[in-house]
């Protein structure tokens, strides 16, 4: 049986298995996190204020991180749906991509955003498929993170999508 080559390149076989899953078993270890969220490098060397999901799956976990980036710039918000959050940091990139040739090629706005409506749809779909919760879409790692490197120009894969 042949597989999905999307599937193999991030660590699963199939859509019902969940990538952090499979990472605990590559990694021998169950004591991962997920950070995540609309942030560009620059903006937090410049002490902007930024927001970050943190996901996790142990209550000390989380008790450590938000103790390290306690009177920071950098803001937290978390939730248990590690694999959400890793879907999405995957999936985002593609649709950048996708919503730099739009911005590009349809002068539209009506345009543009019938099909910014669609790709929100698709992500949620995808999610849903990779077993993620749906709630994690509307945190910092999933339309907030989304937003930023689909219309800012800071953004490489925007910037790919545009050329």
């Amino acid at each position: 049986m042949a597989t999905n080559p999307y599937f193999n390149l991030h660590g699963t076989d199939t859509p019902e298995q969940r990538l952090i899953e499979n990472l605990t078993i590559e990694l021998k270890s169950n004591n991962l996190i997920s950070l995540k969220g609309p942030s560009f490098a620059v903006g937090i060397m410049n002490r902007a204020e930024t927001v970050l999901t943190l996901g996790f799956s142990k209550e000390k976990q989380k008790e450590i991180i938000f103790e390290i980036f306690s009177n920071t710039c950098i803001h937290l918000e978390s939730t248990k749906d590690i694999n959400g959050v890793e879907i999405l940091g995957v999936i985002k990139n593609i649709y950048a991509i996708l919503l730099g040739i739009v911005d590009e090629k349809i002068t539209s706005p009506n345009s543009q955003f019938m099909v910014l409506s669609k790709v929100f749809n698709e992500i949620k779909l995808l999610n849903n498929i990779f077993k993620g919760d749906t709630k994690t879409i509307f945190l910092a790692c999933g339309l907030g993170d989304i937003c930023l490197i689909s219309f800012n120009k800071l953004s490489r894969n925007r910037t790919l999508g545009k050329q």
